[in-house]
């Protein structure tokens, strides 16, 4: 029976722009329908490639057409006008121009150069490019992969710049952190095999997930035949793969003071350890042939091995880390567990911090309670998991595995050859169904097609359809459209009244355009009892800026008070109201606030 009208459902009417016209698995009874309905398998495309790299890649390229050259590719090639405008915000065209410049000549241009990637890689991009007949250059492409590693760069090289020690942290803009991985083998899952959940969270929200790619790759001589979940637009197979030797592995940015534009490309480590690699210590090997760029980590499992390990690195090293006492599961988020890769480690806010910490808690806590009994269904529900410990209770980002900047969410069983790929839309992790493929049977040419397994049931809560309108406002910010990001922050206000971190990030959106008495509404609005203490203290903290500029200075003085005696010691919120107490909160400061979509957070330059 088919969910009756979809418009009548609320979380597919949210969801309609995405989907179109395909039918969509309902697996669980929605407020005004119920049944399952017909999934539509096409959403993920399916791609066969073989020979060299660069065959594969033109091949690759060609199989898309006109795809290959929208969305996230397209998105990547202006990346830092873009973030640029998010890390200065205020300040002159010409300034940011110069920025831009500056990070082309000192960070792009050092890190794309060609001994930076391998001859593979290279041939990769230059096969790419013979795909889409030279519409986007070697170079161009060459940056557009290279985002991740001058990001990164970037990041690290300004903490250091900045003398900043734990937990004290810059402004940092859309970070992009935010993966999340799980892995379960032998005695913790239902049948003993192999089941690798993995959440890459990133940039370009339903652009990437709407061109969602599962890319099967039959390589020529010394590689091995492996598969990997990507996009269009993304000639990359290594950040969430699996090969026929059964080894799996998944990517995780870090934040590390230890950068060097002359260190190896992350996509370049991990494109060779999907392809090469037949087991942990071979991957460890390509691993520690030469220090990565920046701050990254790779987990590795291997089915062969029945053993998962996760090798840390940064511009000073690598090590690794098994999983604690022996135990058949490892899980990992953002922050380094490793002692020597921990000295250089910076936090990019306190939000972060809770954010990575709460996910790294809740993921172990489920491992442990699930041991023995995970399967993919299992896996794919825990994916999209909105379970706030701190809060205790669900919420619709922040604190949860399941982060609003999710582009790939993928279960995958390397012994079984098999993968599960979330529909989408943005975030992907919040998703009706998880489509599944028999790579084995798309090697022999078969059809290869599973059917689906639900996601979280979160997907059909009441809170869906606004969380859904703040995916779209997090995307509008990113494509410089600051009024479409207030309407749908107005949407999702509207839809989950109650919800305080969509009432703080509309606040932030008023007060920028000299809306004081609306923002402090919603300043107000935000500050709830099952808030963390850091965002009581920064919602306070806002609220007593408001009265600043409304010449209210006792009432603000009061609020900057009681921000003292909440916020972690040295977080941003402290710091803002030491210097609020000295001299009053000015409006041309406003201009200059960074806004964080993807923790619902805001800072000061």
């Amino acid at each position: 029976m088919h969910c009756g009208e979809r418009g009548d459902c609320p979380s597919f009417a949210a969801a309609a722009g995405f989907y179109g016209a395909a039918n969509i698995v309902c697996f669980k009874e929605c407020k005004k329908g119920g049944g399952n309905v017909i999934i539509d398998p096409q959403k993920i495309r399916v791609l066969r490639v073989s020979g060299s790299p660069y065959e594969r890649s033109r091949e690759h390229a060609r199989e898309l057409g006109g795809e290959a050259l929208s969305g996230s590719l397209d998105f990547y090639r202006k990346f830092w006008e873009i973030k640029v405008a998010h890390m200065v915000p205020g300040m002159p065209g010409a300034v940011r121009r110069l920025l831009v410049s500056l990070i082309d000549t000192l960070v792009v241009k050092p890190a794309i150069r060609e001994q930076r990637f391998a001859p593979r890689d290279r041939e990769l991009f230059r096969g790419y490019c013979e795909g889409v007949d030279h519409a986007v250059s070697y170079g161009e492409l060459k940056r557009a992969a290279a985002v991740a590693d001058t990001y990164n760069y970037c990041l690290g090289w300004l903490f250091k710049a900045r003398g900043g020690k734990l937990p004290s942290a810059p402004p940092i803009p859309g970070s992009g952190v935010g993966c999340s991985s799980l892995i379960a083998w032998g005695e913790a899952t239902a049948d003993g095999e192999m089941i690798f959940g993995r959440n890459l969270d990133f940039f370009t929200g339903d652009k990437w997930i709407d061109q969602a790619v599962v890319l099967v790759v039959e390589p020529g001589p010394g590689e091995i035949p492996f598969t990997s979940v990507t996009s269009a637009g993304i000639p990359i197979e290594g950040i969430t793969a699996f090969n026929a030797e059964g080894l799996a592995v998944s990517v995780h940015q870090n934040f590390s003071k230890a950068v060097s534009t002359r260190g190896r490309s992350i996509i370049s480590i991990s494109n060779e350890v999907a392809a090469c690699a037949r087991n942990i210590s071979e991957a460890v090997k390509i691993i520690s042939r030469r220090p990565s760029i920046s701050g990254w980590s790779i987990l590795v499992g291997s089915a062969a091995d029945k053993e998962a390990v996760l090798i840390e690195t940064d511009a000073d090293g690598y090590a690794v880390t098994e999983p604690e006492g022996g135990k058949p599961w490892l899980c990992y988020a953002n922050s380094y567990l490793h002692p020597r890769l921990q000295k250089n480690e910076f936090v990019p806010g306190h939000a972060f911090l809770e954010h990575n910490s709460a996910r790294l808690h809740r993921m172990r806590r489920w491992l442990e309670e699930h041991a023995g009994s995970i399967t993919p269904e299992l896996m794919a529900a825990v994916l999209g998991d909105h379970y706030d410990p701190l809060s205790r209770m669900e919420r619709p980002l922040g604190n949860t595995i399941a982060a609003v900047h999710n582009v790939t969410s993928a279960v995958m069983e390397p012994d079984k050859q098999r993968v599960w790929v979330a529909l989408g839309p943005a975030p992907a992790n919040t998703t009706p169904a998880y489509v599944g493929f028999d790579i084995e049977a798309l090697r022999r040419g078969k059809d290869g097609a599973l059917g689906a397994i639900p996601g979280n049931p979160y997907f059909h809560s009441p809170a869906y359809p606004a969380l859904r309108e703040y995916a779209l406002a997090y995307q509008a910010f990113d494509e410089l459209d600051e009024e479409s990001a207030i309407w749908h922050l107005e949407e999702a206000r509207r839809l989950h009244s109650q919800e305080p971190l969509y009432a703080f990030m509309l606040g932030i959106f008023y007060l920028k355009q000299g809306r004081t008495g609306a923002a402090l509404e919603q300043f107000r609005q935000a500050d709830k009892p099952f808030n963390s203490s850091y965002r009581r203290a920064l919602v306070r903290l806002w609220q007593g800026r408001c009265y600043d500029l409304q010449g209210q200075r006792e009432p603000a003085r009061e609020l900057y008070r009681l921000v003292l005696e909440a916020a972690p010691p040295e977080s941003g919120p402290v710091l803002g109201a030491r210097e609020a107490l000295k001299r009053p909160y000015h409006r041309n400061a406003v201009k200059h606030v960074i806004v964080e979509f993807l923790m619902a957070d805001a800072q000061d330059i």
